[in-house]
């Protein structure tokens, strides 16, 4: 049973086809625009989550930048699984991207 984002072997991603590289160099023009934007959703979910205590918002230093491919935030005190319950009661989509951390891979 394989279960997702966890990893037996070492591989590689390379599914870039020459269709998909023709649709990413036309983006690739507003990748600046795209990260803008992404950055400005996740300052007001920052906003949004700042007073709650069982939450923690992705962490930034001042001398980079994040881009939000994703917003991750950690849920405190195991309830993780009742928050993505909830948000799913009501049609709110969310995702468990890592189950664990990368260290324990079988893989590594």
């Amino acid at each position: 049973m394989h279960i997702r984002y966890q990893y037996d072997d070492v591989g590689i991603n390379s599914r870039l086809d020459t269709i998909q590289a023709a649709i990413l160099r036309v983006k690739l023009k507003h990748l600046s625009e795209f990260n803008t934007k992404r950055q400005a959703v996740a300052e007001l979910y920052d906003r949004a989550f700042n007073e709650c205590a069982s939450l923690s918002v992705p962490e930034r230093v001042k001398y980079s930048s994040h881009i939000f491919h994703q917003y991750t935030i950690r849920v405190m005190n195991g309830r993780r699984d009742e928050l993505k319950r909830y948000l799913e009661s009501k049609n709110i989509p969310s995702m468990i991207y890592y189950p664990g951390p990368l260290h324990m891979q079988k893989s590594i």
